[in-house]
């Protein structure tokens, strides 16, 4: 699937290698950022200097500008890029429909294919843009936040590195509940759009027979499982969201008991505990940029033009058997 969906980055690469160069320089700066405020305390403001405080201030306020430009590339050229992504699977979705004989017609409401057309391919664009630019900033976070941890003070980093699994256990069941819920919203969605298209295309039918009632009825029906489901995917980002939060306040909770004059104190810094404090975060921004199922929704999209495509090969042998005939 995965080789199939790289195709489409070909024509947009050089969008592709600016996206993730930015967000490699992105996350470079904040693993940076810490030791730079480290340093600030550890070393420049016990100096007393004014002028070196000031122009270690300026060279911070540098690289946040630096970062604020980045940022702004990641999120306008980023969506360019999954724009025309966007755009040419549109086309060649469309083209491909156009290609389809009736039969294919008489097995799908075109509420469905609608769906899939503007709403599922809204989605594949995102994911197209968020996808590799997540993974690559969530590696570079936490390989590098674990690296610099453990060489500033490897005992608090261990601390850390015992509830790491936890909160990789947590982000797999969450995200797979995640999934699931946006799955059968997506599905309800398109059966909201089939039920829509096929009333207002036969309205004139529905008059003919005063058959108002019976179709408010059955959107009635279609509408009451959608606000289901929806509200079974709010509650389950509800719960993912307090799950990063509880985990991110544990962090900080476990590092509290390590402390300098705390209850099991260890020989730290302040500086360098403030550096931690700041890295600590570097490690719930993973969890929380976790995808839906978003993922799954472009294996369906590809394997459904799998499945036109053998459809026409299969058509186009049946008309060249019958001919024959």
């Amino acid at each position: 699937m995965i080789r199939r969906f790289i195709a489409y980055y070909k024509p947009v690469r050089k969008l592709l290698f600016v996206d993730m160069l930015s967000a490699i320089l992105i996350a470079g700066i904040d693993l940076i950022t810490p030791r730079f405020t480290s340093h600030m305390i550890d070393v420049i403001i016990p100096s007393m200097n004014v002028t070196l405080v000031l122009r270690w201030s300026f060279y911070l306020l540098i690289a946040y500008a630096i970062r604020v430009s980045l940022q702004y590339v990641v999120e306008y050229w980023g969506h360019i890029l999954g724009v025309r992504m966007e755009f040419a699977m549109r086309k060649q979705l469309f083209a491909h429909i156009q290609q389809l004989p009736i039969r294919f017609f008489d097995n799908i409401k075109v509420g469905k294919l609608m769906s899939r057309l503007v709403n599922d391919l809204n989605d594949i664009s995102e994911v197209a843009h968020h996808g590799p630019e997540d993974l690559l900033i969530s590696v570079v976070l936490l390989v590098g936040s674990f690296t610099m941890m453990y060489l500033t003070q490897w005992k608090l980093a261990l601390i850390l590195t015992v509830l790491v699994p936890l909160m990789i256990a947590v982000g797999i069941s969450k995200n797979l509940k995640f999934r699931k819920a946006f799955r059968e919203l997506r599905r309800r969605v398109a059966d909201i759009n089939a039920q829509a298209e096929d009333n207002f295309s036969g309205i004139r039918v529905v008059k003919a027979f005063t058959a108002e009632s019976q179709q408010e009825q059955l959107f009635d029906d279609g509408n009451q499982r959608f606000a289901t489901s929806r509200i079974s995917a709010l509650k389950t980002m509800a719960e993912f969201g307090v799950s990063v939060s509880f985990l991110s306040i544990s962090f900080n909770w476990s590092f509290s008991l390590w402390e300098p004059g705390s209850l099991f104190p260890i020989r730290c810094p302040l500086a360098d505990l403030s550096s931690f404090y700041c890295m600590c975060s570097s490690f719930s921004n993973p969890l929380t940029a976790s995808q839906d199922s978003s993922c799954n929704t472009i294996r369906q999209w590809l394997d459904l033009n799998v499945f036109w495509k053998w459809s026409i090969h299969r058509h186009s042998q049946m008309r060249a058997i019958k001919s024959m005939i």
